[in-house]
């Protein structure tokens, strides 16, 4: 069973340009994510999804120098791009992974991965309701649907958001929603404006100092001291 980690990226977000490539000490956020990915997943396994867009040259540069995979397509039409490196990559599942999420949490992931590897569930997600905190989502799902519904892709929020089309039509789907047992959907570790960056910053050198892993008590308990 093939399963690829994507990471749709770009570097023009209108309310932080190139977040994806600032940096939180030494490593840039990217880095930060992949380097946590490749303790569960093979390099090959990772995958960068870009556009063909100018603007997004210079990640791709970054990527080739860093020995990081990365895959352009459609820049508005992200449903297509993610489904094109599916066919490229002879996926059967897809893992998404938010390139604004440096505190991703790996035990959130593995249990996704364990319970889509059993064939029950088109989608494995935490967010169908969303318990989690904002930069821990994680979504895994089978390349099929994607190409069985390709027809139905029409709408701009459905180009531009690659499940959205699925949860609003979840009648007709299988998907497995992950709970946390605390809803923490109030703490945001999603990094998207300038304010998340000086925040998460701070919270990241702060748990370097203090060596405490990277773990959900952990990061919270930092967060909240900030």
């Amino acid at each position: 069973m093939k399963i690829f980690v994507v990471i749709p990226a770009r570097l023009n977000s209108k309310r932080l340009p190139g977040k994806i490539l600032r940096k939180f000490g030494k490593f840039t956020i990217l880095e930060i994510i992949i380097i946590k990915l490749k303790k569960i997943f093979r390099t090959k396994q990772i995958v960068v999804a870009t556009s063909n867009n100018i603007i997004d040259d210079k990640l791709v540069l970054f990527c080739k120098k860093k020995k990081i995979n990365v895959y352009r397509g459609s820049l508005n039409n992200v449903y297509e791009r993610i489904y094109q490196l599916s066919l490229k990559y002879n996926a059967y599942g897809i893992l998404r992974i938010n390139g604004d999420s440096p505190f991703l949490n790996l035990s959130i992931i593995k249990k996704a991965i364990t319970i889509f590897k059993n064939k029950k569930y088109d989608i494995v997600t935490n967010i169908f309701p969303r318990s989690f905190h904002a930069g821990q989502s994680v979504e895994v799902f089978k390349t099929n649907i994607m190409k069985e519904n390709q027809h139905l892709i029409k709408k701009k929020n459905h180009k531009e958001h690659i499940t959205k089309f699925f949860y609003e039509n979840a009648n007709r789907f299988r998907i497995r929603n992950i709970n946390n047992k605390k809803n923490y959907n109030k703490i945001h570790l999603a990094l998207d404006t300038k304010n998340d960056f000086v925040k998460l910053s701070n919270l990241y050198l702060n748990l370097l100092r203090s060596k405490k892993k990277h773990n959900l008590k952990n990061i919270i308990y930092e967060y909240k001291k900030i």
